[in-house]
């Protein structure tokens, strides 16, 4: 998920984000605020109710979807669309107890620590840092074994043993798709 900080707190989604916290397609939501459709969609209709200016939701395909309209689409989606989304109704009511839990906080003058964040933010830097590290070094090694498993293979066809030959290559196909496909 895309958000785009727009400054003064406030953010964006993308339609893509939108698509995913709502448990729907993306041709989906993408569809429901394409320009051809004019606001005729059913989605659209309903955040015009809500209170959303008809010209912000216009831009929404090529902007995103400002933060304040992000709940009126989970809410569609979890209630009123034709297809019910049980992750939409599940995210609407995270996002209200994070919201609610917010507002509480601001009342009693609670303030985040911004040193803590920090530092947890510094040591999934360094994480994600380690991780692409140790995926080069994955990708080198698979490289290297795939290199030699093809040199056996052409030594071990040209002594007539074809079908070991392709059992061992089979075999460092699948090794290294599941490599690949490991988090």
């Amino acid at each position: 998920m895309r958000a785009i900080g727009l400054g003064m707190g406030a953010t964006n989604l993308s339609l893509r984000g939108c698509s995913k916290l709502g448990g729907v397609a993306n041709s989906t939501i993408q569809e429901s605020f394409s320009a051809n459709r004019n606001l005729t969609s059913k989605l659209a209709g309903n955040l015009i109710l809500k209170g959303i200016d008809p010209n912000r939701i216009l831009l929404f395909s090529t902007e995103g979807v400002p933060d304040y309209a992000v709940p009126f689409i989970l809410e569609y989606y979890a209630h009123y669309a034709n297809q019910k989304s049980p992750i939409a109704a599940k995210n609407l009511v995270f996002l209200a107890a994070v919201g609610i839990r917010t507002v509480f906080q601001g009342m009693v003058g609670y303030k985040e620590n911004n040193t803590e964040m920090a530092q947890v933010t510094s040591q999934c830097q360094i994480l994600l840092q380690e991780n692409d590290r140790m995926r080069q070094q994955l990708t080198a090694l698979i490289d290297r074994v795939n290199s030699a498993t093809m040199s056996v293979a052409t030594a071990m066809q040209s002594k007539g043993r074809s079908a070991f030959c392709r059992s061992l290559l089979s075999s460092v196909r699948v090794c290294s798709l599941t490599c690949w496909y490991v988090p």
